[in-house]
């Protein structure tokens, strides 16, 4: 992952939702970072070739998060639970 190209995405009761790039590829990642106990962050990447979903990612210590490419309808995944943070994440409460 590319720290300098981490961005914060949105923040939401203690949880901070990071996107960055990958390494050389067209890969995306999203970091979860929970505010009180940042060394328990969580990421995953994904490829952003195929369009809608990258990256899911869960933790047993915060919120599960999915990175989407723009312009994804996530009408699905808000109809199921999740909220839309950002045009590119959504979070559900665990």
């Amino acid at each position: 992952m590319k720290a300098e190209s981490a961005r914060l995405l949105a923040a939401e009761k203690g949880v901070s939702y990071f996107a960055a790039k990958s390494d050389g590829t067209r890969e995306a990642c999203v970091v979860v970072v929970p505010d009180a106990n940042p060394s328990l962050w969580v990421a995953g990447c994904g490829s952003m070739a195929s369009g809608g979903e990258v990256v899911t990612v869960s933790s047993a210590t915060s919120a599960s998060a999915v990175l989407v490419v723009d312009g994804t309808n996530t009408n699905q995944w808000e109809s199921e639970g999740w909220i839309k943070l950002h045009n590119n994440i959504l979070t559900s409460r665990r």
